[in-house]
């Protein structure tokens, strides 16, 4: 999420969510977010919505490490309230994307860095919308992604995902 808005991140920051503080927070509400998606898993129609409508609970807690499961799930439900289906269509556009999931080094090295590279964006997309920033802490994620240091002038990424 940091390397969208700064052209070099350190390796280091590959590290920063395993921070003794927060560490078994995360664990705990990523547990829960997948246990959850796994009980939804026994009723077809569910699973989609729900998948839908919790498939930012990730990008959330990796922004607040902080955060408990239930905010987390509000937060993302209504990030999601009237978006559901055209996130879904964006994701089966990339309709490529499921076959090559099933080949197992390139569902490693291709498919699902794809996969979480777009979800990413639909997170950024759909956080950059929203009013209520009471669970966005990290301030530098507001600001225009991929500024050119250099004085050459930003480059306009934000507004091909909008």
């Amino acid at each position: 999420m940091e390397s969208r808005f700064e052209k070099e991140t350190p390796v280091r920051r590959i590290f920063a969510p395993f921070h003794r503080q927060y560490i078994l927070n995360e664990i705990k509400v990523l547990f829960i977010y997948h246990f959850v998606l796994f009980l939804w898993l026994f009723t077809v129609i569910g699973f989609f919505y729900k998948g839908m409508q919790y498939c930012l609970v990730p990008y959330i807690v990796a922004e607040n490490p902080s955060i408990t499961w239930k905010e987390a799930r509000e937060l993302s439900r209504k990030m999601t309230d009237g978006y559901k289906w055209k996130m879904f269509t964006v994701k089966l556009g990339a309709w490529y994307i499921l076959i090559l999931n099933a080949v197992p080094l390139v569902n490693l090295l291709f498919s699902k860095p794809y996969e979480i590279t777009l979800d990413g964006e639909l997170y950024f997309w759909r956080r950059s919308q929203m009013t209520d920033r009471m669970f966005f802490i990290e301030t530098a994620f507001d600001g225009v992604p991929y500024f050119d240091r250099t004085g050459a002038g930003a480059v306009e990424r934000s507004a091909e995902c909008a």
